[in-house]
């Protein structure tokens, strides 16, 4: 049952070194200024891993290719996204291409890791709690997020874990997708009014904890990229 409730993906079949996947936005024309041949046009780089095999050096691969893209024009902010860069010494490589960083790390939700997430739920909310301080020793409170989706938790414990969290990092809510009828099972409320109050609790409770919407960029997410517009 287990396995019907996760997504579907496919295994990479190789990993394209960085050199070659530059060469191959190098001509890419919709990144690419094509007068000076640069990537001075690009506003930012966005890297959302997962997939490397686990004992990939992830943060070197993305230097690697940061550097390359620097080198070519490139000026823009580096947007990571994942749970394969934990330590300090992986974060000051990405700290150190000079480039302004905002780091993600995917927590997606609380109370069910090992259960749902083999691999990344191995991690508690402990270990999680110190590899955001150290993202904050880094980049600085106001570039480190994590990722959260809400409606798999029971909303006290998305509340109690809001606030631990809040002098870390601040959370990218996205509501949950079921990808078949099988994982309709994943929301912990049941009964489809309570599953929409617990969305409406959550904006609420961010909006009360920090004052304002934290739009995810996402068409997932709990609140729209122009809410902060609207709201305030």
């Amino acid at each position: 049952m287990l396995k019907s409730k996760k997504a579907i993906r496919e295994i990479p079949q190789r990993l394209v070194p960085p050199k070659e996947l530059f060469d191959h936005l190098m001509h890419d024309i919709s990144i690419i200024n094509p007068i000076a041949k640069t990537f001075s046009f690009l506003e930012e780089l966005a890297f959302i891993t997962g997939d490397f095999p686990p004992s990939f050096d992830v943060s070197a691969y993305i230097f690697e290719l940061i550097m390359l893209m620097k080198n070519n024009g490139f000026i823009g902010t580096i947007y990571y996204a994942g749970h394969q860069i934990e330590s300090k010494e992986d974060m000051l490589k990405l700290k150190n291409t000079g480039l302004k960083v905002t780091f993600v790390y995917t927590v997606e939700h609380f109370t069910r890791r090992l259960e749902l997430m083999p691999v990344k739920g191995k991690r508690t909310l402990n270990e999680i709690a110190d590899i955001l301080y150290g993202a904050d020793e880094i980049f600085g409170k106001n570039d480190v997020f994590y990722c959260y989706i809400t409606g798999i938790d029971d909303f006290e414990s998305t509340y109690d874990n809001f606030v631990r969290f809040k002098p870390l990092a601040k959370p990218l809510v996205s509501v949950l997708t079921p990808y078949n009828t099988e994982q309709f099972e994943l929301y912990y409320y049941k009964n489809k009014i309570k599953i929409l109050k617990q969305m409406f609790d959550a904006r609420e409770l961010i909006l009360q904890l920090w004052g304002e919407p934290i739009p995810l960029g996402s068409n997932r997410s709990l609140f729209p990229l122009n809410a902060i517009n609207r709201i305030m």
